[in-house]
C-alpha cells in the first residue's frame, strides 16, 4: 500500500506526506489523521493516544463504528477483544465520569438528530427536483400537461 500511495499520480491530498524522524525528535499526529509509520532501522517508538472531554464523542464513536479498524489488542492474548472496547470503555465512565459520559453521549445524539435532518433535507430536495423536472419536461398534472408544453397556457400571479 504504501508504494502504490507513493506512485499515486493527481492531487496531492491523494499521496501520502512522509517525514524522517530523527533521533530525539517526536511528530504529533492530529485526532482523526490517517497515518502508517514505517520504521527505516530497528527502532523504539512510543505511542499515546489521549482522550479528554474534547474528543470523547469521536472516540465513542469510533469505537462503535470501526472496531475492526482498532490496533494493538489482536495480537495480545491477554488484551480486551477489540469489539469489547467500547463497553468496557463506556462502563469505566458511567462508574468514574458519569457527567462525561452524559455530554458525550449527548453529543452523540445530537450528531445524529443533525445527520437525519440533513438526509430529509436532501431528500426532500431530490423530490422536489425531480417533481419540477416532470412538470417542466410535460410529465406533470394540470390542464397545460406540464409547463414544457404550455404554449396555450395562461398564468396569473396575485400581485
Amino acid at each position: 500500500f504504501h508504494e502504490e500511495r507513493r506512485a499515486a499520480r493527481g492531487p496531492a491530498a491523494r499521496r501520502p506526506v512522509e517525514v524522517v524522524v530523527e533521533e530525539g525528535e517526536l511528530i504529533f499526529v492530529p485526532h482523526g489523521w490517517w497515518h502508517c509509520v514505517l520504521n527505516l532501522e530497528d527502532s523504539v517508538a512510543l505511542t499515546h493516544n489521549y482522550v479528554s472531554s474534547s474528543n470523547l464523542a469521536d472516540v465513542l464513536d469510533f469505537l462503535h463504528r470501526k472496531p475492526d479498524q482498532i490496533s494493538g489488542v489482536r495480537d495480545r492474548p491477554e488484551a480486551l477483544p477489540a469489539e469489547q472496547l467500547k463497553r468496557a470503555f463506556e462502563d469505566a465512565l458511567r462508574r468514574e465520569r458519569p457527567d462525561l459520559l452524559a455530554a458525550a453521549s449527548e453529543e452523540l445524539d445530537q450528531r445524529k438528530r443533525e445527520a437525519e435532518r440533513k438526509r430529509k433535507e436532501a431528500e426532500y430536495s431530490a423530490q422536489a427536483k425531480a417533481e419540477r423536472r416532470a412538470i417542466w419536461s410535460g410529465g406533470g398534472t394540470g390542464n397545460a400537461g406540464g409547463l414544457g408544453q404550455a404554449a396555450n397556457a395562461t398564468f396569473s400571479f396575485g400581485f
